[in-house]
């Protein structure tokens, strides 16, 4: 909620697209100093009547430092608290290049969120197979929803390669696809609208390297699952 969340123009969106979209309720990883000196207990009250205001369907929670910081640490416990309120799911901002959601997992899990509540976002953003499997092995969902609008054969077959060891792992049912793709971009020095957002590529350069039932899982299952 404190990174330019619309509300009213999601709905409006919805409404005259046909198109459902599920809001999210949660802060950013940033320091507010309006939160600085407000207890866990505290934000995750905010958090539960934000989400009971806007029928959220989903918490947002956030880390991107490779140090989790005390604050960061106090709005993972706060969006611990609300979901066990909730009981809705949290998709988790990560960063995978410096492997922080693992410490990040670990905080939630330990606030005693059920692994299936929570999915690991970013995920595709790393070729580190460890990682990957150790975040797989909590019992989370793995977020492969950074996939760009890269065309190149070396990035596609990387891609599709990483999605294939995990499902033989054993993991096909707990993996998400996506392109975290923006329409308008505020967080550049010249913010800009996106006139050609990358919605398509997963479906036109990704799933179809994949038999059908497992794209089921991935497109439909899964994220049924996961939002449960």
């Amino acid at each position: 909620m404190n990174i330019g969340r619309d509300v009213a123009l999601l709905k409006e969106v919805s409404q005259k697209s046909g198109v459902n979209i599920i809001c999210s309720t949660g802060f950013y990883y940033t320091e507010e100093p309006v939160l600085y000196n407000a207890s866990a207990q505290l934000i995750a009250e905010y958090i539960v009547k934000d989400a009971e205001n806007i029928n959220a369907g989903i918490i947002k929670c956030a880390v991107e430092n490779e140090t989790i910081s005390d604050f960061n640490k106090k709005l993972l416990i706060a969006c611990a608290i609300a979901q066990k309120t909730l009981g809705l799911p949290i998709i988790l901002h990560s960063n995978a290049n410096n492997e922080n959601g693992i410490k990040a997992l670990e905080i939630l899990l330990t606030e005693g969120v059920k692994p299936q509540a929570i999915t690991v976002g970013h995920l595709s953003d790393t070729e580190d197979l460890e990682y990957l499997l150790q975040v797989a092995q909590t019992g989370c969902f793995i977020g492969f929803d950074r996939l760009y609008d890269n065309r190149y054969e070396s990035y596609i077959s990387k891609t599709v390669d990483k999605i294939t060891e995990l499902c033989n792992l054993g993991y096909a049912d707990k993996i998400l696809l996506s392109h975290d793709t923006l329409f308008y971009n505020g967080f550049e020095v010249n913010p800009a609208i996106n006139d050609k957002p990358r919605l398509s590529y997963v479906f036109n350069y990704i799933l179809p390297r994949f038999p059908k039932e497992i794209v089921e899982k991935f497109m439909k299952e899964n994220p049924i699952k996961m939002l449960k």
